[in-house]
């Protein structure tokens, strides 16, 4: 059955993709993109960042899973698992949602697309950081205990701080919101990079109610935006 992947599963899909030449592109887009995922879960909106360098071109979309399996938590019954197996399907299929120039003759080489929750990354992502500084804390404690023994007592009052801290998070998360999001790459090898000018999107039409598609290009050239909507869909590569 599929469910859905905590983001570490994808993100470790890319980490394998790292020695790909591709994925050594300008600085500004990795910055643009840690401030993307940090940005508002806004329905109905979506992002799509293409990279082009040397005969290679990546595609990344990521768009919230209400817009994509009609729900955003984890699948319940038989009936939801299929929902996200009938949308991904079509979503893994990179040479028929993006028509790149013709010209340039490319290939898919790589496609990978799954659900991804977010709130399961937050609280994780959080988890390690209070496990490790309280750690750190423990190790420093021990190592001055033999000449300050009063410290003890306030350690256990640290303990006892931290976890009540903990049991309110607890309390506090299982209220939240769930929040989770399609990710898919694509990446295409293009035997005539130098013709390659434009990429028609054709996702809309697997996706419910979304309105915009935020998209930004980086070449060796140039960089650019547009926004992409269902009756507009194609984003140029050259100036």
């Amino acid at each position: 059955m599929i469910s859905i992947q905590k983001r570490r599963s994808f993100r470790g899909w890319r980490l394998a993709a790292a020695s790909v030449p591709i994925f050594l592109a300008p600085v500004a887009l990795a910055a643009e993109h840690e401030h993307r995922e940090h940005d508002a879960h806004a329905h109905g909106h979506g992002t799509l960042d293409i990279v082009v360098e040397g005969d290679q071109a990546l595609i990344e979309l990521r768009i919230p899973a209400v817009n994509v399996v009609g729900f955003e938590h984890a699948p319940r019954d038989d009936a939801e698992h299929e929902a996200v197996r009938r949308a991904l399907e079509p979503l893994r299929d990179g040479g028929s949602l993006f028509m790149l120039s013709a010209d340039a003759d490319c290939a898919v080489e790589e496609a990978a697309a799954d659900i991804v929750s977010l709130s399961d990354e937050h609280h994780h992502d959080e988890g390690d950081h209070e496990a490790d500084e309280h750690a750190a804390h423990d190790d420093e404690h021990e190592a001055h205990e033999d000449e300050h023994a009063a410290h003890e007592d306030e350690h256990e009052a640290h303990d006892d701080e931290h976890e009540a801290h903990e049991h309110e998070g607890s309390e506090t998360g299982a209220g939240e919101e769930e929040h989770s999001e399609l990710r898919a790459t694509y990446r295409f090898r293009c035997d005539a990079p130098e013709q390659l000018s434009q990429v028609d999107v054709r996702v809309f039409e697997h996706l419910h109610d979304v309105e915009e598609i935020s998209a930004r290009v980086v070449t060796p050239t140039a960089q650019s935006a547009t926004d992409l909507h269902p009756g507009s869909t194609a984003v140029a590569l050259a100036p």
